[in-house]
């Protein structure tokens, strides 16, 4: 049985919703195969977002609280996303397809020497 890690990215205060859709669809995937999904919040406050992130189905949350993510910064963030997903021992990685994320999904794919 494999588990889905799902990036759930905030902003302002708020959960993207992009985030929210991926993370529906990894609960559909994952109970397709036997699966579980697990969600990473990275965050000035992640427990502000525990909650609402359980209910969409993650059967274990990672935070990562620290106040330089008040604004986007891909080395930090490439970082705390890089050791969720070594501490959550996921086969999958998925996250919303944005902006924000596109640099931060190649410097991950290069440090895994996978695909992005």
């Amino acid at each position: 049985m494999s588990s889905i890690l799902v990036y759930v990215a905030t902003h302002e205060g708020r959960i993207r919703r992009a985030s929210l859709e991926v993370l529906s669809h990894a609960r559909v995937q994952a109970a397709a195969t036997g699966g579980t999904v697990d969600a990473v919040l990275v965050d000035p406050d992640p427990s502000a977002f525990v909650d609402r992130v359980a209910r969409f189905g993650a059967a274990r949350i990672f935070t990562v609280r620290h106040p330089l993510f008040r604004q986007h910064l891909n080395a930090p963030l490439t970082a705390a996303l890089h050791a969720a997903a070594s501490a959550s021992g996921a086969g999958v990685f998925a996250m919303a397809s944005t902006e924000s994320v596109k640099d931060v999904l190649g410097a991950l794919a290069v440090r895994w020497n996978a695909a992005a």
